[in-house]
Parts: structure tokens; sequence; C-alpha cells
């Protein structure tokens, strides 16, 4: 298929080759950005570092080159041969732990003995075990906004403020609890610093080559994608891969930008256009979307644009018991998008009830609800209620009365979500053994009607979209902080821009 571009796509290719310095793409969902930037790999010269958000779509982007310029198959295209001999696609993770190991050979990466190892530190020392979650997500932050290269690991402001941006504070008892905490963080991440030459976790994949101002291989180019998610370390990072007078392009949408509460900056896109004193161009036309859903997401954002040959598409409401009669039809293709887990998961059992077979995206959210299981050690599934139900009534009302509102909105839905599990079980046994069956990732995952989380639905797709209680989950009312509120209207807008030809939103009881 012969590649025609829009008059924006052609306006970023024409700047690749006839202009110079930095760009800045902001790229509206589904504005063909993927197909943008690697019509940009054939305008650039000179070696090039493609930074793919995570390993999925850096394998992705190395499939689609490798088809096109492999001679025997459909989407060659002559252009790209012999490309993959300057360009080198990854993940910013794999770029900095090449680096890292070109050093350090022998280095091993390894999360969980690095925590242990952690652990067991903080122990010997006679740290309270109340105040170990809070010092490990504390050095991790650190290692993400990039503390001892941006700043002075002593800088109690620096910790400070990665505590009142994340309501860390809200996990521990109390401020002197806090003040010791953040010591003890100080100890732990020069600890890891210490320990980085044999063992690694996945923050000092990036955190370490730069803290330790180790030479990385410098490119001409690099290409940045998602990078509304970048935080301070993965920007200093793509910085020490680019040459003295080296050019970047980063493609973004500031109106997808819904993972702050992980570490991504929630202004990433102004402060890239500043550091890098990037030249702002837009792509404001969708090429996934409908008519009818792109005139509901306008109303969110409103400069994205249907193309011209757009289908009118369908947007619809039914009401929650018509998701389950024969007449909706659900097909495997077919997804239903929730801002908060416990609905999907009282949607899957009914689905299983009327022999529709489902599955609910995200290996890892089960891995945090087995955790909660565990966390009791009780020997009944009676037990195990009271003392959740006990866990989440105490812990959501003091979270609350800090003004932690996001992050009690947050532990009421994972306590209410394996309690509904629960519900459908006889054992404990059964009970773990369910949540690992029921949250599966789509890859290996025989086709069934995908339930996903709107966080976990991002960069996907779907001819059809049930939205599942917007009116009723969305925008949080748990928001509180100016960068929240925005986020969730975000998550709104992503949530529109998954349908391809049919978004219909599900009316749930209030």
């Amino acid at each position: 298929m012969v590649f025609i571009p829009s008059p924006q796509q052609a306006a970023v290719i024409d700047w690749t080759t006839n202009d110079t310095g930095s760009a800045f793409v902001e790229a509206v969902a589904g504005a063909g950005k993927t197909t943008t930037l690697l019509e940009l790999l054939i305008a650039t010269t000179g070696s090039v570092a493609f930074c793919a958000y995570n390993k999925k779509i850096a394998d992705e982007i190395k499939a689609k080159l490798n088809d096109r310029a492999d001679l025997n198959h459909v989407d060659y295209d002559l252009r790209f041969a012999g490309i993959g001999n300057r360009v080198r696609v990854g993940t910013f993770h794999s770029f900095g732990f090449a680096a890292w190991r070109r050093l350090y050979p022998a280095v091993k990466v390894d999360e969980r003995i690095k925590r242990d190892q952690t652990i067991e530190k903080l122990t010997d020392y006679q740290v309270s075990p109340s105040l170990h979650d809070f010092i490990v997500k504390l050095a991790s932050l650190a290692k993400q906004r990039g503390i001892g290269v941006n700043g002075q690991i002593d800088d109690d402001s620096l910790w400070y403020a990665i505590i009142d941006h994340f309501d860390l504070a809200s996990e521990i008892d109390n401020e002197n609890n806090v003040q010791i905490g953040v010591q003890w963080a100080k100890r732990a991440l020069r600890y890891h610093i210490a320990l980085a030459p044999k063992l690694i976790d996945f923050d000092d994949m990036i955190y370490m080559p730069i803290q330790a101002g180790v030479k990385l291989w410098e490119n001409d180019w690099i290409l940045v994608d998602e990078a509304q998610d970048t935080n301070p370390a993965r920007r200093g990072l793509a910085r020490k891969m680019l040459k003295k007078n080296g050019r970047a392009v980063f493609v973004g949408d500031r109106h997808q930008a819904i993972y702050g509460f992980t570490g991504a900056d929630s202004d990433a896109i102004d402060q890239i256009i500043r550091d890098f004193n990037c030249t702002p161009m837009p792509l404001t036309i969708t090429y996934r979307c409908p008519q009818l859903v792109v005139a509901e997401a306008r109303k969110i954002v409103n400069h994205i644009q249907a193309h011209d040959d757009a289908p009118q598409g369908i947007v619809r409401m039914i009401e929650e018991r018509e998701l389950y009669l024969p007449s909706e039809s659900l097909q495997p293709a077919d997804a239903i998008l929730c801002r908060n887990t416990q609905p999907l998961v009282k949607t899957a059992f009914q689905l299983i009830r009327n022999d529709i077979p489902c599955h609910v995206e995200g290996k890892d959210i089960g891995i945090g609800l087995l955790k909660l299981v565990n966390r009791y050690q009780a020997k009944t599934l009676d037990q195990l209620r009271d003392r959740l139900e006990n866990f989440r009534d105490v812990e959501s009302q003091k979270l609350i009365a800090k003004g932690k509102e996001t992050q009690a909105e947050a532990l009421i839905d994972r306590v209410e979500t394996v309690l509904v599990i629960a519900d459908n079980c006889q054992t404990i046994d059964d009970l773990r053994a369910k949540i690992t069956s029921m949250f599966q990732d789509a890859n290996g995952v025989k086709q069934t009607v995908t339930l996903s989380t709107v966080h976990k639905a991002k960069g996907r797709e779907w001819s059809r979209v049930y939205l599942l209680g917007e009116h009723k989950y969305m925008p949080s009312s748990w928001a509180r902080q100016d960068w929240q509120i925005q986020q969730e209207y975000n998550i709104i807008y992503v949530a529109y821009t998954r349908a391809q030809n049919e978004l219909i939103r599900v009316m749930v009881e209030d």
C-alpha cells in the first residue's frame, strides 16, 4: 500500500528534511502517529534511536520495519531496504540497560531479589515493618524523578515534593514516621547505587546510566513515542542518547496523559518543548474513530477531527441488563471498558453465567489482588471478608480524613473487587485460583470479550466499545489536585477514542 500523507503528516516529514532543531508532534488518538514515525525514518539521515513506550510496542515497530524491508512480504517497501542498518528500536529501559551492561557485563536484573535485599537491610537496622513499603516506593519514585542527578540526594525538599505529589504520607501513621521514612529512603537509594554493578531493578535500568554518567551510544536522531508519559529520568536518558547537534522528534498527546499516579509528569509535554527547544507540530485528524465518536471526543478535546472519509459510526446507550441479552450479541472482538476494576469483575461473572467467554485485562492487577488476599493469612473466606471489610472501612476513613480521597477510592476498589470474586468461591484457594485465571494479558489469550480498565486499554482499539457506568465513575469524584482532575477527563477521552465503529454507553444503577 502506497502511503499518502495528510497535509499535517507531510508538514512533519518536510520539516525533518528541510528544517533544523527538534520538534514535538502533538497527535490526537488514532492520528496515525506510528505510520508517521516510520515515514520519518526514511526522511532522516544518520543514526536513529526509536524509543517506544514499552517492549510490546517496540517489538511491533521492529516487526513493521522488518515487513517493509522484506522483499517477500506484502508490505514490502523499497524505501525501507537497508534502513535497519542505521536504526535501533527499543525502550528507554532497554537502551539504558544495554549501556549499563557494557560497563558491568555480569550485572543481573531481578526486581524481587532487589526488593527482598532492601527489606532485609531495613530489618537488620530494626526499621519498623510498617515503613518498609513506603521506603521502597519512595526510593523508586526518587529514581524516576532523577534525584541524585537533578538535585542532591540529601535535599529533603526533593523528597517531600514526591511525597506531596503522590500522596505517600497517607500510607504511614504520623508525621514523625514520614521524616524517618525519608531518611531511610535516602539510605536505600544509596544502597541501590552501590549494589547496581551486581544487581539492578527496572528503575535502575534508566536511573543508573544517568546517575553514574555512563557513556551512551549517541545518535543523530532520537524519536520518542508516547512522550506525554515520560518522567525526568527518561528525558535525562534521551538527552544522553543524542549527539551534541542531534535532533529529536517527540510524539504524544497531552490529553492521553493518564499515568501521573505512576510517576509520569502531568506536564511532560510542556517540559519537553521547553527543555529541547521543540517546534510544536499538530496531527489533529483521527483515522480510527467514526464521526459520531469524534463528536463525543470533541466535547473534551475540541481540536480532534474525523478524516474526510470517516463513516458515520454509532453512539448509543443501553441499560446494564441489556448488555447480557442475546439481542446485544457480544462478540470476542468487543471490549467493555470501565474506570474501576470492581464493576468489570461483576460484569465478567454475569457474562460467564450467560455462557459468554471473557477475560479481564491485566495480569498485574491480579497479582496485586493476590497480595491483598495473602496479606491476612485468613483460614476461611468469612474470616477474610471480615478482615478486608474492616481494613477497607478503617483505612479509607484515615485517607479521607487526610484529604487523600484518590487513594481511598483505589483502596476501596481493590478490596471490593476481591469481595466480589470471593462471593463466587468456596475456599481461599478457590479465590486465589479464580483471580489468577480471570486476570490475564492479551498476549497468548484465546480471543474472548475483553473487559479492561481504561488505563489498561490505552494504545488499544476495538470495533465496538462498551463504556460501563460512565455517568457513575467518570470523572472520579475522588480527584482533588488539578493534575488529577485533568487526567480524569483525559481518561474519558481515551475511553471514547478506543472505538473504531461503535461506542455504547452502558448505564448502571447508582
